[in-house]
């Protein structure tokens, strides 16, 4: 069975650093606590080799809390770094989605001119690219919308005319400008 990767808003070298960068900081917090401990311990067995009195039965009596204070500094120690860089990984995130929140909200309000400009290293481009595409395409129609209403309207102001003289072609102009603005506004599934 083949894996793939399914396409979500976060794309794949996004992901694959911030986990990268998580695993480091676990194997460098462990690498660091392994060392800590063997340094700890060779300096109490050490210390414990050279005294006249000595009152242990095992070396896990020795070493044991030892042991669990290095664990503990290790925990903490990976904690700080990981919450540093979950904080960093939010800013990396929040900025381009706010930046597209705020360009999507204005083209909602109306701004038509309104486009979602990220810097260059923002994540999230695609995303931005995609509703740069739709945005474009709203543009579009609405603009061959206004057009097909601006046929409308004048088919509708001279059909007044057309009527009182008992011409009927303005009519069929009119049935086709409206049989037109009927299929863009298809378009628009509500």
């Amino acid at each position: 069975m083949l894996f793939r990767r399914r396409r979500y808003i976060v794309n794949a070298g996004m992901q694959m650093r911030y986990t990268l960068a998580f695993i480091c900081i676990a194997l460098i917090g462990q690498v660091c606590a392994v060392a800590f401990f063997n340094a700890m311990a060779l300096k109490k067995i050490d210390a414990v080799m050279w005294s006249t009195h000595i009152d242990i039965k095992a070396t896990d009596e020795l070493l044991n809390p030892l042991f669990m204070q290095v664990n503990i500094t290790a925990f903490l120690f990976i904690i700080a770094f990981l919450a540093v860089a979950g904080i960093w990984m939010m800013k990396k995130v929040t900025g381009p989605l706010y930046r597209i929140s705020k360009d999507v909200n204005k083209f909602a309000q109306g701004d038509m001119s309104a486009h979602i400009e990220l810097r260059e290293k923002d994540e999230f481009q695609d995303v931005a690219r995609e509703l740069n595409d739709m945005m474009q395409r709203l543009r579009e129609e609405l603009v061959a919308i206004g057009e097909e209403y601006q046929s409308v309207s004048i088919s509708l102001s001279s059909l007044e005319d057309a009527v009182t003289s008992g011409d009927t072609s303005h009519l069929k102009g009119l049935l086709k400008n409206l049989s037109e603005l009927e299929t863009h506004l298809k378009k628009f599934q509500v």
